[in-house]
Formats: C-alpha cells, structure tokens, sequence
C-alpha cells in the first residue's frame, strides 16, 4: 500500500506541472512511432530508454530466415546460436543471461517457462514481421518477470491489399525452404496468412532439421474498436549435436500459440483487454546411441489476461495502468508435474514539463504463487536540447523467477535445485540521441546492471563432473553501446534506372565487463557466455544492373580472447513480378562456436525465388 501512495503522490506532482506542449518547440521533424517503451504509441524523441527499431525495409533487404539473425544485424543484440535456421538460439542483450530477456508478439508474452532456450520458438515467419523494436534495460515496472536485459516486441503486419506470394529457395547441405503467403483487407478485415517450410541435412553430423510454420494474423476494425487475433503453431525435429552436455542428441518441439486482443476508445480513456494461450511440447533425447535411455517428454500450457488502460490527462501527460494475471502448468517425465500463478499490477506516469523535460515515473507489484512479492520501481528524466535530439537518464528493478528446467532437472550433465530463489537487480544507463536532419542518427549509452541471486549451473571442484543450479551472490555488469545509421534521402525512383546508390548504413558496437562474486564456485556454463567487443555493420544498396544488396558483418571477441567474423550477403533482381536472389552466411569460412562445443557451419550458400502473383 505504501508503494501505491508513494507513486500516486509523484503522479500528482507531475501534473501539476505538465503544461500543454507547444507542437512546434521541439516536434518539426517527428521520429518514428515505437509503443513498447510505454505499452502505448509514443515517438522516440520523447522516451528515456535505448530503443533500436529493426523496420520492414531492413528486415527485406537483410535476408534473414529468423528473428534471431533480425536482432543481430540490426539491433547489435548477441546470438548465440546451437543450431541454425531458426533451429534454436539463445539471445542476450546487454550481457544478460539466456533466460532475462521478454519476448513479446504484438505485446504478447512468449517466454517460455520451462527454459530460456524455448523463448524463440516463434510461430511466427519473417515474412509476417513489420517491425521489432527492442527496448534496451530494466523492463520489469511495465511487463513484470524476465525483463533484465531488455524487452524485445514482434509486430505482425497488418495488410493494406489483397496479395498472394510464393518463395522458393535451395542450396548447399540439402536445404530446401518454401512459403505461401496470402493478405486479404476490404471493409476493415485485414489478415496476412503464411505457410512455410525449411529443412537441412545437416552441415556434420547430427545437425539435420526439418521446421514447418503456420501463422495467421488478423484485425478488424469497428466504430468502437479494433480487434486482433494471432494464431500460429510451429513443428521442428532437430539434430541437438552436443546441445546439453556432449552427446549427439535429438529434440523434437511444438509450439501454439493463440491471442486476442481489443481496444476500446472511451470518451476519457482507452482500455485494451488481452488474452493468450501458448502451448509448447518437446521431446528430448540424450543419447541418440541409446535411444531407451534418458528421453524426457514436456507438456506445457501457459495462459495470459491483461487489461490495460491509457488515459490521457493532459496534452503532455499521460497515465497508464493495468492488472495481468498468468497460470503455467507442466506434465513432465522428468520436471514432475507442477503448476503456478501470479498476478501483477502496474501504473506509470509519463509526461513532458516546459516543453523540453521528460519524466516517467511507474512501478509494479508482482505475486507469485511460489516465491515473494517483487516489488520494480522505475524513473527517468530525459531533456530536448534540440528538435531531434536528448539526453537522459534512467534507474530500474528487475527479477525473474526461476525456470522448472532450472528447478527440476536431471541429466547426466545437469541437475535442477528445487530451493533457488528468484533473481533481483537494479539497471542504470545514460543515454544520447542526436538525429541531423532526419538522415543521420547517432546514439551513446553507459549502463551498468547489478544483479544479485544469479541462476547458472555451476560445478565448485574440476574434479565435479555435473553441473547443478544455484543461486550466486552478484554480478555487475558495466558497459557502452554505440550507434550509427545513415539513410540516403534520395530515393532510388529519382535516380536513373539501374543506378548504383547507397539506401543506408549501420554501423553498432557494444562493450561488456562483468564482474562475478563466484563465492567457492568453480566454473559456471552461462554468466562469462558474453562477447566483450561485438561490432556490427550493415550496407544495403543498388548495384549495376538494378541489383539489390545488403552485406552484414559481425566481429566478437570474446573473453579468451578468441574471436570471429561473420560475413552474410544478400543479391537480388527484381523482373516484376518475380525476384530472383543469392544470398550466403559465414562468407569468409569461419571456424566459430557461440555455445562450447558446438560447432557452427563454415560457408552456407543458397538462391531462390519470389513469386507475386496477386
């Protein structure tokens, strides 16, 4: 109750003041529109956070098959892949493990509660994908658990006319990918439909897969409201070479998910009641040389009720506020049986004073059914100093309650804790962002996050031979990003046919130190997994010949020392209405792993084409 007077109080002092906002002091050039920051639209100019937004032109242009290469090469965020393709990848922002990252489909939660690694088991193609927007720290005042590192928000496309499309492409190691695609909007109906289907044989052994997606976005739009729904469900058989512990292993995973939502625009307010469903199976086999021994099966059902309410008090201030409630259970031959449920409620004040200062004020109680209440407190101030431009500063809370792989598990390499206790920190940044006449946009941010009660598996002797889960004191974790995004103001439709020109550039860099208090631990799997330098570069242009391409290139060095580059590229032509396209990863050969002692593959190439036929 005493956090709820704290923050009506700050709520008050804000309004009193808010003033109205002068339309031409500071807005002449608007940024883009993002909503995760808030739960709500608001333009990036007047939110106190790093948030990097991967648009539809970079997702055409970068040939990615997954959202995971999305992040990549167009948030600077680390993938650390175990199979590739989509097959299964953990992701990290800013340091963090695995598992203390949100993942959101159109605000949804995906995260998987089983284990991290399941969190991209999206049903969802790229193809279907408008935009990603990945807000960078503390997440946990507006969206609850798991929000350590960051918040990463998939939005659906929601089509403008009828289309319907095809794409086929092959290449080395037996790969074969294939999708149809239909939009359909008259009357405001609007629905995009993709079937898709990719499989491999494999770059070395056991390494083959075999994925099939199918996903349907759908919004209708009424006097009182619009309405959404999501449906998608996704099938994948895998070679899970040396995975979990050194074994050539093999996993088999299914994926449903459902959502609903709506939103209801009052005189006074808007409400937006949602509601999810995710199901998830997976089937694991340790050993494939010992197929009767040690195969775990995992059923999962997760269920999500949100109502959420944005108010807008002022021209400059607005209120947002909401209740969730989440219910898991899981039927597991080796976690158990077992079920959970917490409830969440959360308010934050957001308004700009005298034009130019930006202040967000929320918090978020959260009741779990198996451990404490957590309380996240967030606050930021931001200043305008010029039409496109602002500092900031920003202090959050985070937890994440543990995983039932992290809880239960047992393995010949790893075994669960049933007495962990959930994980607590505090993130800070200060942040930069100047924009020169819309085509140059340049961001800095320090951060820092101190965590304390970190889950790893961990061994306390070179002797130990299993890993087991536990609870570590702190970590603090120091860091720097920087970014930089040229876009050619002259479109390509102004230029003569066939000229060579540049449509944009990104350049991103990321710097990592985290110090551990390991008490008597030995060796842990997970928390030194970090790169300490990753460099990211994207060009995309026109070639000779009208010729589309985009080149990324990703440099890691991690904390042995070791390191690698990636070169993918992408070649395509357009002879309306077909595409033809080469595209390639690992350009320049690379031996690398991200997870240890799992090998990645050298040199990929493939090429394909699109078809348009409405």
């Amino acid at each position: 109750m005493k956090h709820c007077r704290l923050l009506l109080l700050c709520i008050i002092l804000l309004g009193s003041r808010t003033t109205a906002q002068n339309k031409d002091s500071v807005t002449t050039a608007l940024q883009p529109i993002i909503i995760t920051a808030f739960r709500m639209p608001a333009h990036t100019l007047y939110v106190n956070r790093t948030i990097d937004i991967i648009d539809e032109q970079t997702i055409r242009n970068s040939g990615a098959v997954c959202v995971e290469e999305l992040l990549q090469k167009g948030a600077n965020v680390n993938i650390q892949p175990r199979g590739v393709f989509g097959v299964q990848s953990d992701v990290s922002i800013r340091g963090a493990l695995f598992s203390q990252q949100l993942i959101l489909l159109n605000g949804f939660r995906l995260n998987d509660v089983q284990t991290g690694h399941y969190n991209f088991d999206l049903p969802v193609p790229v193809e279907q994908i408008e935009r990603i927007e990945v807000l960078k720290g503390a997440g946990s005042a507006l969206y609850g658990p798991d929000a350590f590192g960051g918040v990463i928000n998939i939005i659906t496309r929601v089509p403008e006319k009828e289309a319907l499309r095809m794409k086929l492409s092959a290449g080395e190691n037996g790969l074969f990918d294939a999708s149809v695609g239909y939009d359909f909007s008259s009357s405001g109906i609007h629905s995009s439909n993709i079937v898709e289907h990719r499989r491999s044989d494999g770059y070395h052994y056991d390494t083959e897969f075999r994925i099939t997606s199918i996903s349907s976005n759908n919004k209708l739009e009424l006097p009182i409201g619009t309405y959404s729904f999501f449906g998608g469900y996704t099938n994948k058989e895998f070679g899970a070479f040396n995975f979990y512990g050194i074994s050539p292993s093999r996993e088999w995973t299914e994926t449903t998910f459902l959502g609903i939502a709506t939103e209801i625009k009052l005189p006074s307010f808007i409400l937006q009641p949602k509601f999810s469903y995710r199901r998830h199976y997976d089937k694991f086999m340790y050993d494939l040389r010992t197929p009767d021994i040690y195969v775990s099966i995992h059923k999962k059902n997760t269920y999500n009720g949100e109502l959420l309410s944005i108010m807008q008090i002022a021209e400059s201030f607005s209120l947002i506020s909401g209740i969730e409630s989440s219910m898991d259970d899981i039927i597991s031959t080796n976690l158990g049986n077992h079920k959970r449920a917490s409830v969440g409620m959360f308010i934050t004040a957001h308004g700009i004073i005298q034009n130019n200062f930006i202040i967000d004020i929320g918090m978020r109680e959260d009741i779990h059914s198996e451990y404490s209440e957590q309380f996240s407190p967030s606050a930021s101030l931001g200043y305008i100093f010029s039409q496109n431009s602002k500092v900031f500063i920003t202090a959050g809370r985070s937890f994440r309650a543990p995983s039932y792989v992290e809880l239960f598990y047992t393995s010949p390499s790893r075994v669960g804790n049933a007495n962990l206790s959930p994980e607590t920190g505090w993130s800070y940044e200060l942040g930069l962002d100047h924009t020169v006449y819309s085509q140059l946009h340049a961001a800095m941010s320090l951060f820092q996050h101190d965590q304390k009660n970190n889950i790893d598996y961990v061994i306390f002797a070179a002797a130990d031979s299993v890993y087991k889960a536990t609870n570590f004191a702190s970590i603090i974790t120091r860091g720097v990003e920087l970014s930089l995004k040229w876009n050619n103001e002259i479109k390509s439709e102004f230029l003569p046919t066939g000229h060579p020109s540049i449509h944009y550039i990104l350049l991103s860099y990321t710097y990592l130190d985290s110090r551990m208090d390991l008490g008597h631990i030995y060796k842990t799997i997970y928390s030194l997994a970090y790169a300490r330098h990753q460099i990211s570069t994207t060009i995309s242009g026109i070639l000779p010949l009208s010729m589309t391409a985009t080149v990324n290139a990703v440099h890691k060095i991690k904390l042995d020392g070791k390191s690698h580059t990636l070169v993918d590229a992408k070649i395509s032509r357009s002879f309306s209405p077909v595409t033809v396209f080469l595209q390639g990863t690992n350009l320049l050969n690379q031996t690398y792993e991200e997870i240890v002692d799992v090998p990645l593959p050298g040199r990929w190439l493939w090429a394909g084409i699109e078809f348009r036929i409405i």
